[in-house]
């Protein structure tokens, strides 16, 4: 199996969830306001805006759109032989260097990947969107693959991001992934369990800081796919459980309830709900 099935990707990594391929602009703009939005520091309590953002994020890391499915997907390319449409990249033994390549990641990519064996390392990786808006990657990914399913992981992963705030300026913000594992399992030729570990902190945002870890090991995700490893709808079965590291009282779920049906979305803490949502709201957050 290919790295690649690791990579159905969005237009601008895990900082938002409009969708789209490489062909769309969408930018790592903040989340979209659904509730009152507090600015970073003002307030220690999780704003529904703030739950929904961190929703979405964990959400599309699990189902394959997120910042390491598109670290993989752009790094495969390159590996292909994939040309840059503009700008260059140059290939000397283990590393490859962009400079203001478009069209292998999801943006204008500038800095070094050294990819050794099944061992990827990004050093300040730097992609620039068509508004200005940047994110700098460091970090490292291993993906081990076995006979019965594929493993991404990484101990850390780094970003550093100019993001256009309300006010279309751009601020700092800084994004940390920890103890990351994704894995993709086939339980057949047109199904696949999904399970995803991470811790995620994230401060500078304008609509707040936070410290989260998101899990379903035990209640893993499954999934239709398709005969090129495409994933057909969304979970059937899984819940994905958020934890707030900073107040354990915050807690968030994503459940599956069944083939074509809306996710179950709960909230318990600083925020009370529990409701039906369709799945593609829940990735656009």
């Amino acid at each position: 199996m290919k790295h690649s099935i690791l990579s159905v990707v969005i237009g601008s990594l895990l900082l938002v969830g409009c969708g789209g391929g490489s062909s769309d602009n969408s930018t790592s703009t903040p989340s979209k306001d659904n509730g009152t939005q507090e600015p970073s520091g003002q307030s220690n309590s999780l704003t529904i805006t703030q739950v929904n953002a961190i929703s979405g994020i964990a959400l599309r890391e699990a189902l394959l759109s997120g910042l390491v499915d598109t670290l993989i997907s752009g790094t495969d390319e390159a590996l292909d032989g994939t040309p840059c449409k503009t700008g260059s990249m140059t290939h000397s033994g283990n590393n490859y260097n962009f400079n203001a390549c478009e069209g292998i990641y999801e943006a204008k990519a500038s800095g070094q990947v050294t990819v050794v064996g099944d061992s990827y390392t990004y050093k300040d990786l730097t992609l620039t969107f068509p508004n200005g808006e940047t994110q700098k990657i460091n970090g490292d990914l291993q993906i081990l693959e076995s006979s019965t399913n594929v493993t991404a992981k990484s101990s850390q992963i780094v970003l550093d991001a100019q993001e256009l705030n309300s006010s279309k300026k751009l601020i700092p913000t800084h994004y940390t992934f920890s103890d990351y594992q994704l894995v993709w399992t086939p339980s057949d030729a047109s199904h696949v369990q999904l399970k995803i570990s991470a811790k995620l902190k994230s401060t500078g945002r304008e609509d707040g800081d936070f410290n989260i870890a998101f899990d379903n090991f035990m209640t893993a995700f499954n999934v239709q796919k398709n005969a090129d490893d495409d994933l057909v709808g969304y979970p059937y079965d899984g819940t994905l459980t958020i934890s707030d590291l900073n107040q354990s009282k915050n807690t968030i779920t994503i459940k599956a309830i069944g083939v074509n049906q809306k996710a179950q979305y709960t909230a318990a803490g600083d925020q009370n709900f529990d409701k039906q949502i369709a799945w593609d709201e829940l990735l656009d957050y």
